[in-house]
């Protein structure tokens, strides 16, 4: 009986630890920007955006460099990763609107 219970206990244990880790990683909400916006007062006057991985979510960069970066991706029609650092989502659709990002990188 206590052979059972110490390996029951060692599961529910295991379980619970998957949806720690899941959420613990970084999370890629890029593709094609679909939409941008300046001066949101939530993403502190830099740029908000969405991009297809995104859905209705509006993202948040914290430099006007990665802002313009995203406004010379939109404009010539290239792809965007964008990274989330240590989301506690799981998903770019599970984000709360205005998530300020972690970086971003333009593809050729």
């Amino acid at each position: 009986m206590s052979n059972l219970k110490f390996v029951l206990s060692a599961l529910l244990v295991c379980l619970m630890a998957i949806p720690v880790r899941s959420y613990a990683d970084d999370i890629v909400c890029g593709g094609q920007i679909t939409m941008t916006m300046a001066d949101h007062p939530a993403c502190s006057g830099n740029l908000a955006f969405k991009t297809e991985a995104s859905g209705d979510k509006w993202m948040c960069t914290k430099t006007s460099a990665a802002g313009a970066l995203l406004i010379t991706a939109m404009s010539t029609g290239r792809f965007v990763g964008v990274w989330i650092e240590g989301s506690d989502v799981a998903s770019c659709t599970a984000l709360p609107h205005y998530r300020q990002i972690s970086y971003v990188i333009m593809y050729p």
